[in-house]
């Protein structure tokens, strides 16, 4: 498989990962399934609260949210 400039396994391993890490990971995460099943998932995972977790971070994205969330909140109100 070819990787693509902004692929998120590169972010994730670094550029000097092996081909057989990647497909160990692309494997766990479903991106081998079809985009149409991967949507399917995405929509499951949400509706049960689950928005995954950043690759920037390393921390679940309900944790980001929760934790901008009052100074947001301020802002909205603020403006």
């Amino acid at each position: 498989m070819v990787n693509t400039p902004g692929d998120p396994i590169r972010l994730l391993v670094g550029i000097r990962a092996s081909d057989e890490t990647i497909a160990i990971i692309r494997d766990r995460y479903g991106l081998d399934d079809p985009i149409l099943s991967q949507y399917f998932t995405y929509l499951g995972n949400l509706v049960q609260g689950d928005l995954g977790a950043s690759l920037r971070f390393k921390v679940p994205v309900s944790d980001l949210i929760w934790q901008f969330y009052p100074v947001t909140l301020f802002l909205v109100i603020y403006s």
